[in-house]
């Protein structure tokens, strides 16, 4: 499996879904489209030749967004929103894409074969160690699909790496993330603004949580998004430990059901 960093969709699961990670400002196909819904549905088209696009409403929760199975017409060329606060997108459609536009967080494409689910799971460190001990987003995530977490493929990707990725043990939370994953937790960081900071492996966290959960076949894309460059050393993508520029439209990662 190829895993693209620029504009060129990839492949998960046997070419059964297609994704792609598009830069900040969404990479070519956003640059110069002001308006945000409009550069989401122009992205859609030219990296994915699609047009429906359905997006939860990010919030670190622990909710999901299950998108209708019955949708009229009018939403095929348009963006479909959660209207409540949610971490995660569910579909069932061929005619779909779902989308997160993300920063540092990593992302979870989850697909069950047998009933042609695909769920797009935004994996914020407070979405998978909840604060109040809640069920974490990918429990959620599961059950919502009402299938076992072992017959389901999940790839886990596109997001800051440790080497980049720190937070000061005075945050009350980073000790609960330290005290529950310590194997997860330390070193130091040795890129960018956060350099000297305790390091968090937020990739090595989902992998210990998905395979308590059961998962069998996962794969890992740990190469970090934050410190990504091109041949001239330019950033590939947006990151809020990095950028101070806000003006720029974050990262877009999309996902479709092939076949």
């Amino acid at each position: 499996m190829k895993e693209s960093f620029g504009n060129e969709p990839f492949q998960l699961f046997d070419g059964s879904v297609s994704a792609v990670h598009l830069g900040r400002d969404y990479g070519d196909f956003g640059r110069g489209v002001e308006d945000r819904e409009k550069k989401i549905l122009y992205a859609c088209e030219r990296s994915l030749n699609w047009f429906g696009v359905a997006l939860p409403k990010i919030a670190f929760s622990n909710d999901v967004f299950l998108v209708p199975e019955i949708l009229t017409d009018r939403f095929v060329r348009s963006i479909v929103y959660s209207q409540r606060e949610s971490d995660a997108v569910i579909l069932k459609r061929l005619d779909f894409v779902l989308a997160i536009a993300n920063a540092d967080c990593h992302l979870g494409v989850f697909y069950h074969k047998d009933t042609k689910q695909l769920a797009l799971v935004h994996l914020g460190l407070k979405c998978i160690v909840r604060e109040d001990d809640s069920p974490t987003i990918i429990e959620t995530v599961f059950r919502a699909m009402k299938v076992p977490p072992e017959e389901v493929q999940v790839w886990v990707g596109a997001g800051i790496g440790s080497c980049c990725n720190g937070y000061s043990f005075e945050y009350d939370f980073a000790r609960k993330v330290a005290k529950k994953f310590p194997n997860c937790v330390g070193g130091e960081v040795i890129k960018g603004p956060r350099t000297g900071q305790v390091a968090f492996d937020n990739i090595g966290i989902c992998e210990k949580i998905l395979r308590s959960c059961g998962v069998r076949d996962l794969v890992l894309a740990p190469r970090c998004t934050a410190c990504a460059e091109d041949e001239r050393r330019n950033k590939l993508f947006h990151s809020n430990v990095y950028d101070t520029d806000k003006t720029l439209a974050r990262n877009l990662f999309m996902v479709r059901l092939v076949s």
